[in-house]
């Protein structure tokens, strides 16, 4: 007979997640891709859905962080970060705390756990510290924050849905929205 685990040998690591390989833009080849996948792959072949709160993308800003996920040496997707503390432009004001700004996968990549895999890379090494996700979230990034939330309950309280700079009334918690959302479709379903 075998022996019996407990809850947290199941659980996930973050790493188990990694699944691509996330590269830093630095220099201008990395940016053409990534303006090929934010400008004309997404906005031409794979355009935004209304019905899954889906935006189209802004050029990023000079301060921005940008990581282009790379798999079998194919780009399928990238994510933008705007770091804590960087002046928002045409503003006075700064960023309260990291912010994923935009996340995409191509439509052939998605489905396969690299919206988790954006998440356990952003999050890495960041125990405790507050991340926010820029407002909309689309569908598919609630889905797919309502199963990291789940694996991971120590980041509960520290996943903001950000507007703006993130600053106190300008942001909401991930995990009581997400328990909120679920108590409505739970009303729903009982009429």
């Amino acid at each position: 007979m075998g022996a019996w685990l407990r809850k947290d040998d199941a659980r996930p690591s973050m790493e188990s997640y990694c699944l691509c390989v996330k590269v830093v833009v630095s220099g201008a080849a990395d940016r053409v891709v990534h303006y090929t996948l934010s400008q004309i792959l997404y906005n031409m072949y794979e355009p935004p859905s209304d019905n899954e709160l889906e935006v189209l993308y802004d050029i990023p800003d000079r301060g921005d962080q940008i990581k282009i996920l790379w798999l079998q040496k194919a780009a399928i997707g990238f994510y933008t970060v705007k770091l804590k503390g960087t002046l928002i432009e045409n503003t006075d004001e700064k960023y309260a705390m990291h912010m994923l700004d935009t996340a995409y996968i191509r439509t052939t990549h998605r489905r396969q756990g690299h919206g988790l895999s954006i998440l356990t890379d952003l999050l890495q090494g960041r125990v405790g510290q507050d991340m926010g996700l820029s407002s909309p979230i689309s569908r598919s990034m609630w889905r797919v924050l309502k199963r990291f939330l789940r694996d991971f309950p120590e980041w509960r309280e520290n996943l903001w849905e950000m507007e703006g700079a993130g600053k106190e009334g300008d942001r909401k918690l991930i995990w009581l929205s997400l328990a909120s959302k679920n108590k409505q479709q739970n009303k729903g379903s009982t009429v």
